[in-house]
């Protein structure tokens, strides 16, 4: 499922971008790992800590090379920040949103294009 949503992802990205001549550039996408579903939380998921540390290695190899980090997040009243295994640092983007689409009415495409993004990586 992850292999398809990835080549769908680049699929639709290329389209958007393959206008570009240059060298590919990727961007490490965090989507809604937020407090809320961690034990506790309203929306509490099963497991979420062994994907949040997951996540954290994977943020942390795109840290180390420099790469764009975006962060993604649902809006909510309670419990909506992100999770801190993988907590924005000074200089990531992140973008809220009220849709379950993390394109739809948000500036993540247009962010994508400025920063020359060609391949996305989802988390």
């Amino acid at each position: 499922m992850m292999k398809k949503l990835y080549i769908l992802i680049t699929i639709l990205m290329s389209t958007q971008l393959i206008a570009q001549e240059k060298p590919a550039k990727t961007a490490l996408i965090i989507i809604d790992i937020q407090k809320f579903y961690y034990p506790g939380g309203s929306s509490e998921l099963f497991e979420p800590e062994a994907a949040g540390k997951k996540a954290r290695l994977v943020l942390e190899r795109f840290r180390e090379n420099g790469d764009l980090v975006i962060h993604v997040r649902h809006n909510a009243a309670k419990g909506g920040d992100i999770h801190q295994d993988v907590a924005p640092i000074e200089g990531e983007k992140v973008i809220s949103k009220d849709q379950v689409n993390s394109f739809r009415d948000t500036d993540l495409l247009a962010y994508l294009k400025e920063n020359n993004i060609t391949d996305l990586v989802l988390v």
